[in-house]
């Protein structure tokens, strides 16, 4: 079940229809701001290349959230002026925060999945008032 909370309506999703109901749904409706907040681990070499519309750059880096499980995320970042900026303000083991999209690919029959980074900065630390209270009475149940 998905719950789209500006339209405040719930879509039941069956394995089904879940192709024609991704055709469907107009995406632009739903709230998703996927940010992650780690130490940079690695930043690998930057992958560069020329095509018909001109030179492209490529960068990944390896992000460690500190989590127990699931704590390394591979990020990329596309675009001349993004990989000169992130190889200016950023550098291994530096903290930031960093926001992102999923983005799929079908090539001969197989996904591929990659997160590209749009947007990283330094974390700053969090205050008092920016931390949500622990309240035990806000169970769904």
């Amino acid at each position: 079940m998905l719950q789209d909370g500006l339209m405040n309506q719930t879509f039941v999703v069956s394995a089904k229809n879940t192709q024609n109901f991704i055709q469907k749904i107009n995406f632009k409706y739903l709230k998703m701001d996927l940010k992650v907040r780690g130490k940079i681990t690695k930043i690998n070499n930057v992958q560069t290349g020329k095509t018909a519309k001109g030179e492209w750059k490529k960068l990944s880096f390896l992000l460690d959230n500190g989590a127990k499980y699931n704590n390394l995320f591979c990020f990329d970042v596309f675009g001349l002026e993004k990989v000169d900026d992130f190889l200016k303000y950023n550098k291994e083991g530096k903290e930031v925060d960093v926001s992102f999209n999923v983005n799929c690919r079908e090539y001969e029959g197989r996904y591929y999945t990659s997160l590209d980074a749009w947007k990283v900065f330094t974390a700053k630390e969090l205050t008092s008032s920016d931390q949500q209270p622990d309240r035990e009475d806000d169970m769904p149940f």
